[in-house]
């Protein structure tokens, strides 16, 4: 027969342990999220905004969609669509020479300018996070 001790290790122990498991899940989970953060400044993605009317049926008011890449340490936009339609061919080119003046700028900040402009870069999804003037990402 188990004393009333032996009772009470039986009963308890289950919830020390899966507050120790726990605690190492929330852990794991935390430095998974920094790592994850870490890696994410190396990615493309699109990102895309859209407006609506709030009548019945809704229409569009706009819809634009930008190439999110990262550029020396945060990440920069480029405008690929605007209305669901490619860009025409100069603005396309408009949009490539303003990516190359802001790489070129970047690789000339200084470390003190490039701690600054990445410690003001938004850590949420870029649909979560408004940068500059409401704007999503950092352009």
């Amino acid at each position: 027969m188990l004393r009333p001790a032996a009772l009470v290790f039986f009963a308890w122990g289950p919830v020390f342990a899966t507050q120790e498991a726990a605690d190492e899940i929330v852990a794991r989970s935390i430095q998974a999220y920094r790592e994850n953060q870490t890696l994410a400044r190396n990615y493309i993605f699109e990102w895309r905004q859209t407006q609506w009317t709030r009548q019945n049926p809704p229409k569009v008011i706009f819809d634009r969609t930008w190439l999110c890449v990262p550029l020396e340490g945060s990440l920069y936009r480029v405008r690929i669509r605007e209305n669901g339609e490619p860009l025409p061919p100069g603005r396309q080119k408009q949009e490539m020479l303003r990516l190359r003046r802001e790489a070129k700028k970047r690789r000339r900040e200084s470390a003190a300018e490039l701690a600054r402009r990445i410690e003001a870069t938004p850590r949420q999804a870029p649909s979560q996070a408004t940068g500059r003037k409401g704007k999503p990402c950092v352009s």
